[in-house]
């Protein structure tokens, strides 16, 4: 009996295609396989399955519950397995995603099986993730626009209201600027037509490692609004507007959180 019979790996894909190919692949190597479409259903069969799960090969961004979240989850349930994340994403991109003081392995799609295999191998030699404290919220918001004059109107309204805020002249400058940044992002303000990663985009990958966080999209096109308004996380403001609705949007995404 070789040393993969005697291991579990979680898998959890929302693409069909790959999460078929992860099975056949991981189980045709003799692991016992646990497949999910999401994170969510990902953390359903763990809780059902009493043995130990070794390695959790995770998609980073998926519906319902992200890879990230999947791993945090079993690991506060005491579970604390190694983690392989796996993502389409450029690096620059992933580098403002990797949770802070977390021992986990990046694969990038495609990958052939050797790869998968190699990375596998060195996520086992790994030791469990740690718990990790929870970072300190504090209002801090990013602003994303590619204009400058536009950017540091929505800056400085921000900041009269109360906000720390960083900013960035585009998705991709976001997401790089955030790797190793330790402050816990509640706002984010960011165009939706923004080249490279646009604002739906950098809003997918930042709500991974920060919880809670709120959007309020700005765009010059009124048809782009219905699609992203979907929740009380969610708004969308349609340029012109003047500071004073700024502020008021900003306020009636975080009316129903408590006070501190």
């Amino acid at each position: 009996m070789g040393v993969a019979d005697s291991l579990t790996v979680l898998v959890a894909e929302d693409d069909p295609a790959v999460l078929k190919y992860l099975r056949q692949v991981l189980e045709g190597h003799g692991f016992r396989v646990l497949a999910a479409r999401d994170g969510a259903e990902a953390l359903h069969l763990a809780r059902a399955f009493e043995g130990k799960i070794d390695l959790i090969c995770t998609d980073v961004v998926m519906p319902r519950m992200n890879g990230v979240q999947l791993s945090e989850a079993l690991t506060a349930e005491g579970r604390s397995p190694r983690v392989l994340y796996l993502t389409g994403y450029p690096e620059v991109v992933l580098a403002g995603l990797a949770p802070a003081g977390t021992r986990h392995r990046l694969l990038h799609k495609p990958f052939t099986r050797q790869q998968l295999f190699e990375r596998i191998g060195a996520a086992l030699e790994d030791s469990p993730d740690a718990p990790r404290a929870e970072p300190a919220r504090s209002r801090t918001a990013l602003v994303v626009s590619a204009e400058a004059g536009f950017r540091h109107f929505l800056a400085q309204n921000l900041r009269t209201d109360g906000w720390t805020v960083l900013e960035a002249d585009s998705g991709i400058k976001a997401l790089a600027a955030r790797a190793g940044g330790r402050e816990t992002l509640l706002l984010l303000i960011a165009d939706l037509d923004s080249p490279g990663v646009d604002g739906r985009q950098l809003f997918d990958l930042l709500s991974v490692v920060h919880p809670g966080l709120r959007v309020a999209y700005v765009s010059s096109r009124r048809d782009q609004a219905p699609p992203v308004v979907k929740n009380a996380d969610v708004a969308f403001l349609q340029r012109p507007f003047d500071g004073a609705t700024l502020v008021r949007c900003v306020r009636g995404l975080f009316s129903n959180e408590p006070e501190a």
